[in-house]
């Protein structure tokens, strides 16, 4: 392996390219998106007077690895609130260009929220972040396998996705792309015999480790291709829409944002005023006792369920979770 290792890792991002965009010696790969938002913070030269703009729909991890690489140095972190539910695309696009000025140095924004599940217009965010001299980090963590992809239309400068959820990769097989040009400035956090040698060189070996999970992603695109591809992401995305909406009607409350914020997930609000602060127990007893995984998530300080659509799903899954939430929350 040791003489034919980058040989491998270079047949694997050639696939990775012709997949989602690009050229290949842009691309890398990581553990996952959370590696990849840090070594962008860690190469991002901000300094003192900078500011760095998200939303509230940062991911917990990223928000923190933001502050670790930036708290101290003088750089402001200004936060804009994507209040539930969202009204439009246009809305969020309106409120983070209303939010930039010549201070604002990065914005990290998601593709799809990890809690809200909302598909954001990011090549329109982009766009109006490009006429600002604002470079645009995207937090894609759902979005390979769950939507199509094609990376240099959207208009960014920096993109992370993880393979392992949406894609069929073992967990480990994550991404990275760099904007060309920006590749020479653009670290891991681990730093190994690469250093220097370029993009790939640095990223593709940080020290020992198992690497088996980035060779296997050419077996996990040839699954999603079996499975359908763009077939299953278009059934998935149906599914997950008239669930969603099954959901939602059922208790009497609404959806996180219109349908075509959407993808192969949907967040639906829970009746009543169940405190966020529950949403690890309640998905503990759900576990335990209905032998069902889902996600309840925060929705400002109510909570929510969060749903995906698989291939292996089928809508009487969610009609056994309505029956199980209204058990458990004792709802008629």
């Amino acid at each position: 392996i040791r003489e034919t290792y980058f040989e491998l890792l270079s047949a694997r991002l050639d696939l990775v390219a012709a997949r989602y965009g690009g050229h290949a010696e842009d691309w890398v790969f990581v553990e996952n998106a959370t590696a990849a938002c840090n070594a962008v913070f860690l190469s991002e030269r901000l300094a003192a007077g900078d500011e760095v703009l998200f939303t509230s729909a940062i991911y917990g991890a990223v928000r923190k690895a933001l502050s670790h690489w930036h708290a101290g140095r003088g750089v402001r972190f200004r936060e804009v609130d994507l209040a539930l539910p969202v009204e439009s695309p246009q809305s969020v696009t309106a409120a983070i260009g209303a939010a930039l000025s010549p201070r604002v140095k990065l914005l990290v924004i998601d593709h799809i929220t990890s809690t809200s599940a909302l598909l954001l217009p990011v090549a329109e965010i982009a766009a109006i972040c490009r006429t600002n001299g604002t470079r645009v980090l995207v937090d894609g963590a759902h979005a390979p396998g769950q939507i199509a992809l094609d990376l240099p239309s959207l208009g960014v400068d920096y993109y992370t996705g993880n393979a392992h959820k949406w894609q069929f990769a073992p967990k480990g097989c994550a991404l990275l792309w760099v904007r060309p040009g920006l590749g020479d400035g653009v670290h891991p956090t681990v730093i190994s015999h690469g250093l220097g040698a370029g993009l790939r060189a640095e990223f593709g070996w940080t020290g020992t480790r198992d690497s088996s999970p980035w060779f296997a992603f050419a077996e996990a695109a040839a699954a999603h291709d079996a499975f359908g591809g763009a077939g299953l992401m278009a059934r998935n995305r149906t599914l997950a829409a008239e669930a969603g909406a099954f959901l939602a009607k059922a208790l009497g409350t609404e959806l996180s944002g219109p349908a075509e914020m959407r993808a192969a997930m949907a967040t639906v609000l829970l009746p009543g005023n169940i405190p966020t602060a529950a949403r690890d127990r309640v998905a503990a007893d759900f576990s335990r006792r209905y032998q069902m995984e889902t996600s309840f998530v925060p929705w400002q300080d109510r909570l929510a369920v969060r749903i995906s659509a698989q291939v292996y799903n089928e809508m009487s899954d969610y009609e056994r979770l309505l029956t199980a939430i209204r058990d458990y929350f004792a709802l008629p």
